[in-house]
């Protein structure tokens, strides 16, 4: 049977497109998830080029493609050129045993999408609302809603968004762009930059080296040394993700001398975090033509204050931690209340966004500067 995939994107740059021959070599259609996104030339020149037909998802009133083909099926806002969903709907049928193959319409965040009473478990039935992506109801919880407002989610990886407004933007320096979410009839854009190890990281310096006793004890030992000594970490476990796209790169430890220690390599192993996060951080600062002046952050590392402030230090940028750690859950809560009618608009959750704690740059900007370059250039062995 003839391998088919279909290559997955929100705004690809013309890297990620070209970049590995063997990433195209069974693919049967381009897809993304937006026809408004300011990418329908690019996409479809790639795939002419290709011999393929392209796939666009977005609202029903989405513009038609360049070629003025706008295909829909059943209403469910899936735009095609050509006959692509007659070719790949009977496939996909046979594929999962099905009889039928129905695509769920795409609306609103801030939209009821249905009502359930759960099987019969509620007395009466209740809207179904507010559905986002982790990332993104994060943002929205943050309350970065204007235009040069970004957030860190902090995890196992992280998750690193720039608002940057009504108009997409495509990166030519290795970062997504994507939706932030589209609500009352506008789509808000973002730069994203994922980082596949973050907190991980600490977690392997714990599980796998022995080195900590616990992932708290990566604080401690980090404030037992003045510096790292020049040792960094790289934590390519799984490649390094943005801005770089090495899925290939391994983890590498480097500087390592005689008098080298585990608290300097806790230390470097936090240091990676901020170093990976100004990796994207800058680019998108220089593509926006904006300046961050502050970059709201959450997740469990976000409890780490020597982090904080290494990665204030870093940015040059205030770093502001607010009451709750996890937000993701919030921020479909919040789009699901406007859905509903709990709160009129943002506005009245304006008075929920309560600080807890923000981070200045205390370093000295040659230092700074020389850390970081040590950084790039370890980075720059994997490449």
């Amino acid at each position: 049977m003839k391998q088919a995939s279909i290559i997955l994107g929100v705004a690809p740059t013309r890297r990620n497109l070209f970049s590995r021959e063997k990433a195209i070599a069974h693919v049967d259609a381009l897809f993304f998830p937006h026809a408004n996104l300011g990418t329908e030339d690019l996409v479809c020149k790639v795939a002419k080029a290709m011999g393929l037909p392209v796939l666009l998802w977005g609202p029903r009133d989405a513009a038609p493609l360049p070629d003025g083909t706008r295909e829909t099926d059943s209403q469910c806002g899936l735009f095609a050129t050509g006959k692509v969903l007659r070719r790949f709907k009977l496939p996909l049928i046979e594929l999962f045993g099905l009889k039928t193959l129905c695509m769920s319409e795409v609306t609103y965040a801030n939209s009821i999408i249905g009502y359930t009473d759960i099987g019969g478990v509620l007395e009466h039935k209740v809207p179904l609302a507010g559905v986002m992506g982790d990332s993104h109801a994060a943002l929205f919880a943050q309350q970065c809603w204007q235009k040069g407002m970004g957030k860190a989610t902090l995890g196992t990886g992280s998750s690193v968004m720039l608002n940057i407004g009504y108009t997409p933007i495509l990166s030519k320096l290795g970062l997504s762009t994507s939706i932030a979410w589209g609500m009352s009839g506008k789509v808000e854009y973002i730069f994203e930059g994922n980082i596949n190890c973050s907190g991980d990281t600490i977690k392997w310096l714990k599980d796998e080296l022995g080195i900590i006793g616990d992932v708290n004890q990566a604080e401690e030992y980090a404030r037992l040394v003045p510096s790292t000594q020049g040792v960094y970490l790289v934590p390519a476990f799984v490649g390094l993700g943005a801005p770089y796209w090495l899925p290939d790169a391994r983890t590498v430890i480097l500087g390592l001398s005689r008098d080298s220690n585990k608290y300097h390599i806790a230390r470097a192993g936090l240091a990676a975090m901020a170093y990976q996060i100004k990796d994207i951080v800058t680019p998108m600062q220089l593509e926006a033509e904006m300046s961050l002046e502050e970059l709201r952050v959450d997740g469990g590392p976000t409890k780490n204050e020597f982090l904080m402030q290494f990665i204030a230090d870093q940015l040059g940028t205030r770093i502001v931690h607010g009451s709750m750690d996890e937000l993701s859950a919030l921020g479909a809560a919040y789009a699901g209340g406007l859905a509903s009618g709990v709160w009129p608009d943002r506005s009245a959750l304006a008075a929920f966004w309560r600080p807890e704690r923000a981070y200045e740059r205390q370093d000295s900007e040659r230092r700074i500067e020389k850390d970081y370059d040590g950084w790039r250039l370890a980075v720059e062995m994997l490449a």
